[in-house]
């Protein structure tokens, strides 16, 4: 009805008009109750559930007649106030465009990460456009479907065999929904060549000295529609690691990353010192922020294209947003430390190795 609200707006001085209609219950096949409904004696047939769409669309008797809503008999129903909210109408449809994806939400934004304290860029890999977007091909095809079966099946037995529940019943989550996000920087030469970038590693050295150790890396797949971690957060992980020493997060952009697919900040200058713990993350140890509306209005998001990337500290308070762009956001996230903190044998749902870069 909101829908019919804002295309009589939109189609107004057109010969076209807009009305809606209810079948009532019809004997379809859209579930199963429908299927069954016929032989219930309940609902009417498919041939009179069309009658009120046929009378709007031939009628003439509704020549000019727009924004009305009509039941199966052909009888008007008033609409209710709700339906006729013109803004809210609007944004319905401004939101529908964005989820089906019928709106280019690209934007050229850019922001310099640099002038906020735990978080820096955006940076360029060295790889080109289309080396990124034949790996990011391959990921899609070949890697997240695909489980490292051999390591995976090692792995499992190990955590039952220690008794670590937790970390097994995410692997099996893992290989139920055939999306391996976790470490395939150890099996996948694809992803292994993305760590190895030399623009990607004189940055790091820049920050953490000569040695790196890649303690853990994550795909991210947004769908349309959906958030990753829609809480408040930090990702300091006092359950995983431990030790003396300097610790960074790499958030690359495999596709394009803007403000309706990405993630979003709390500078510092606007973030508060009692922020209150909603829950904690049994197995990382990472809090989640109790983080008032006003305080969320500050927040900045993060907008990269395709082969950049940010790095940022373990202080840094951000969330994921809700994908409205209507289309998948695959991003690879490196967690680097140096030799001097330990990476303990807590939880990691694939692997618990590091690597040298």
């Amino acid at each position: 009805m909101l829908l019919t609200t804002e295309l009589v707006r939109q189609l107004e001085n057109t010969n076209v008009t807009v009305n809606a209609v209810h079948p009532g219950f019809v004997q379809s096949n859209i579930t199963i109750w429908h299927s069954l409904s016929k032989y219930l004696g309940l609902g009417i047939s498919p041939e009179k559930g069309a009658n009120s769409a046929l009378f709007c669309a031939q009628s003439s008797q509704l020549k000019g007649i727009s924004g009305k809503f009509f039941d199966s008999q052909t009888q008007e129903i008033p609409l209710p106030k709700i339906a006729t909210d013109i803004h809210l109408a609007k944004q319905l449809w401004e939101r529908s465009l964005l989820w089906s994806g019928c709106q280019k939400t690209t934007t050229n934004d850019t922001i310099n990460y640099d002038n906020y304290s735990g978080i820096s860029g955006p940076y360029s890999l060295k790889l080109d456009s289309q080396e990124i977007a034949q790996i990011t091909k391959t990921i899609f095809a070949e890697i997240l479907p695909k489980p490292p079966g051999k390591l995976l099946f090692l792995r499992l037995l190990k955590f039952l065999w220690k008794l670590k529940f937790g970390s097994a019943f995410l692997l099996l989550v893992q290989i139920w929904k055939q999306e391996f996000h976790m470490e395939r920087h150890l099996d996948s030469p694809e992803i292994w060549k993305i760590c190895q970038d030399e623009k990607l590693l004189a940055k790091l050295q820049e920050y953490l000295g000569e040695k790196l150790v890649l303690w853990r890396s994550e795909l991210w797949v947004n769908y349309p529609a959906k958030q990753l971690i829609p809480l408040w957060h930090t990702d300091s992980y006092p359950k995983l690691l431990s030790g003396v020493g300097k610790t960074i997060n790499i958030y690359i952009a495999l596709t394009e990353v803007n403000k309706f697919n990405g993630f979003e900040f709390i500078p510092n200058i606007h973030k508060s010192n009692n922020l209150s713990i909603k829950m904690t993350d049994p197995f990382s140890g990472n809090d989640f922020l109790e983080v008032t509306e006003k305080l969320a209005e500050n927040s900045v998001p993060v907008i990269l294209k395709p082969g950049q990337f940010v790095m940022f500290t373990d202080e840094l308070i951000h969330r994921s947003v809700c994908n409205t762009s209507g289309k998948i956001r695959l991003s690879l996230t490196l967690r680097v430390t140096q030799p001097t903190v330990e990476v303990l044998p807590n939880y990691n749902p694939n692997y618990q190795q590091s690597v040298l870069l």
